[in-house]
């Protein structure tokens, strides 16, 4: 498995770089999504650096991950070729933001309050009236654009304070996630993508190399804990 995961990280190396060229035009959306699709296939893998593990089906496992790795080769290139084909649309440089910071701040937090109130307030009713929980699903969503919308406004600020306070909070989203319903990974995501999008935007990166190897840590404890109380906490919920 190791010449898999070498492939993986040099794909996560490969990414990082397109997102910090700016003239590649590579955001934070694709790095998002990326990493998301990680969360999902990685954990599983790294169960076979263990040489004496017993645990599933090694060719088995091995085999959806080169499809994965596959996968994520094949969306890496369509985003860089993406933005290699001429496009008919103006470029992204003509689009600059006009919003001041108040209206930003406005923004996200009209945003953050539907976002709540759809996810926590509509969505345990919306199984009483049919086909409302398509819709009630992705108007949760808002919190995560609300959340995006504040981290830019808080960055473009300068408002350090700010910045820290969001990403003090980012722990509720998989516990939300998690007391609601049972799931941590759906909050992970959220997560994941405000992380990527601040990263695009951020001034200063250097927190990020830092804190990686200590977040992976305990990312990973949390997860082979999760994994081992997931049915009970899902049946108790």
């Amino acid at each position: 498995m190791l010449d898999d995961l070498a492939i993986w990280g040099t794909l996560v190396a490969g990414l990082i770089f397109l997102v910090l060229d700016k003239r590649r035009g590579v955001g934070a959306l694709v790095l998002a999504y990326f990493l998301n699709l990680s969360l999902g296939h990685v954990p599983g893998v790294l169960v076979y650096l263990n040489p004496d593990t017993s645990w599933g089906n090694f060719e088995a496992t091995k085999s959806g991950f080169d499809v994965t790795l596959m996968g994520m080769t094949a969306f890496i290139a369509g985003a860089i070729a993406a933005r290699i084909m001429p496009m008919r649309t103006t470029g992204a440089k003509a689009f600059k933001s006009t919003f001041s910071h108040d209206t930003l701040s406005l923004l996200s937090r009209r945003a953050l309050t539907m976002g709540i109130s759809f996810y926590f307030v509509l969505s345990p009713v919306a199984g009483l009236v049919p086909s409302s929980a398509a819709i009630i699903s992705v108007g949760g969503e808002l919190l995560i654009l609300g959340l995006w919308l504040w981290v830019y406004s808080a960055e473009t600020a300068k408002d350090s304070r700010q910045v820290l306070l969001i990403f003090a909070m980012l722990p509720l989203l998989p516990l939300s996630t998690l007391v609601t319903g049972g799931f941590i990974g759906f909050g992970t995501a959220w997560g994941l993508s405000i992380v990527a999008f601040y990263f695009v935007i951020a001034r200063r990166r250097i927190w990020f190399y830092i804190a990686t190897p200590a977040v992976l840590f305990l990312g990973l404890s949390l997860f082979v804990t999760y994994a081992q109380q997931r049915e009970d906490i899902r049946d108790l919920i």
